[in-house]
């Protein structure tokens, strides 16, 4: 077989040179200048993409904006934390505006808080896109994927939409809700269940409650 991107064909080197130009890859592991600032390294990638000097500037404060890295913009990245490294990763991938999108765990070792940050910029930059990714966490998928594929010891063992493999395997929903210090677990899950009976918690943390949520109660959904 062959991969082929928008009719260019990656095992030829000509044609993998226009991939190239309108991919962004975001690797497991971050690529960055540790002794360059946040917005240094932007900079530096954007230019290596071959985005004019003209709209450099204004890419770059648009990607600082999106991903609100701002406040970090003149730390060196050799002292950021994991999260904002796996943002400044992010943030590379996507200068210029690609058509294809790559992106390998492009959240692994964020918080809530900037985990958010990036689903919202890739729905912002859904339309007209290409993209690709992989994900540990399954809350992240249903989120963000049209099209999900689950794969397990390098075979792929279910392809689909969420309504898909929800209704196929009787998983149901999920409700995820971040909580602060003051939360009665208790009393949030009675309330829940006042509307939806067959709620059921099945994780608890200091951050946050997950439930799931009967498929066949979809209808009730609203009253929540």
């Amino acid at each position: 077989g062959f991969v082929s991107v928008y009719g260019h064909r990656v095992s030829e080197i000509d044609e993998m040179l226009e991939v190239r130009q309108i991919a962004g890859v975001c690797p497991q592991s971050d690529i960055h200048f540790d002794i360059l600032t946040v917005e240094e390294n932007l900079s530096i990638f954007a230019a290596i993409k071959g985005i004019p000097q003209n709209d450099l500037i204004q890419e770059v404060q648009k990607v600082l904006l999106d991903l609100e890295m701002q406040p970090i913009r003149d730390n060196q990245a050799k002292k950021l934390s994991g999260g904002q490294k796996r943002r400044l990763s992010v943030g590379v991938a996507v200068l210029g505006n690609p058509k294809v999108l790559l992106l390998d765990e492009p959240t692994a070792g964020m918080d809530p808080c900037s985990r958010h940050i990036v689903w919202n910029l890739l729905r912002n930059r859904k339309a007209n896109r290409v993209t690709v990714f992989s994900t540990h966490f399954m809350d992240e998928a249903d989120i963000l994927a049209d099209r999900k594929a689950v794969i397990s010891q390098g075979m792929l063992k279910c392809l689909g939409s969420s309504l898909f493999l929800k209704s196929k395997w009787g998983i149901g929903y999920r409700l995820s809700m971040h909580i602060d210090a003051y939360c009665n677990t208790e009393a949030t899950t009675s309330l829940i269940r006042q509307h939806i009976p067959a709620a059921s918690l099945i994780q608890e943390n200091d951050e946050q409650l997950v439930y799931t949520l009967p498929l066949k109660d979809t209808d009730k959904f609203a009253g929540i």
